[in-house]
């Protein structure tokens, strides 16, 4: 799933524009230059090329680093979610050993059938 949502993304950016500005023309599908374009290529169109790579590496570190930040908040949410979970099994494993040394019978509401309050 995550997979297809990052090709669908990566389909959805916008060409580098730098074919337009170096003047050349990309095969369809082909992003990639071979060594003999790179070399007929003078300083300038180079240097088009290296700042474009740069723009490029800045944009993908800044979406990673946004990634990476989400990833860890929904890690920190899913642990509070287990935490909970944990703490209301004790509770209600507690209750129900006291109500069965009492001698009366608790009875203990199907987890999916209860709406939890926020």
């Amino acid at each position: 799933m995550a997979r297809m949502q990052m090709e669908v993304e990566r389909q959805q950016k916008k060409k580098s524009p730098i074919a337009d500005i170096v003047g050349i023309s990309f095969p369809d599908s082909r992003h990639r230059l071979s060594r003999q374009l790179l070399n007929d290529m003078n300083v300038a169109q180079l240097q088009v090329i290296v700042n474009d790579l740069h723009s490029q590496i800045e944009s993908h570190n800044e979406d990673l680093v946004k990634f990476l930040l989400e990833r860890d908040d929904l890690h920190m949410e899913q642990d509070s979610m287990l935490v909970d979970i944990e703490d209301m099994t004790r509770y209600l494993g507690a209750k129900n050993m006291t109500a069965s040394q009492d001698g009366s019978s608790v009875s203990v509401p199907h987890p999916a059938k209860t709406i939890p309050s926020k």
